[in-house]
């Protein structure tokens, strides 16, 4: 039974994370894309948030990947210190 609720709790967690990253994307894009209080958004804007959500984006695939990268090369001197053993 305990295996279903970790499970449960980590895509709860996960769920937290998404909805905080878009929160996030939401208050950085906005305060830096839109600056008229017109309802109907310019195409300067548009362009705007659409680069700025795709930078977000790159850069916490690229901080993903480092610290997958920086994960894996722990692990392999770990291991080869272990071995040595």
């Amino acid at each position: 039974a305990k295996t279903p609720d970790r499970i449960e709790s980590f895509l709860q967690e996960q769920k937290i994370k998404i909805f905080s990253s878009i929160v996030k994307i939401n208050e950085i894009c906005i305060n830096k894309c839109i600056k008229t209080n017109n309802p109907d958004l310019e195409k300067e804007e548009k362009d705007c948030l659409g680069n700025c959500v795709n930078e977000y984006f790159d850069l916490r695939n690229n901080l993903y990947t480092q610290i997958l990268n920086d994960k894996k090369s722990v692990n392999e001197k770990n291991n080869e210190v272990f071995n040595r053993c």
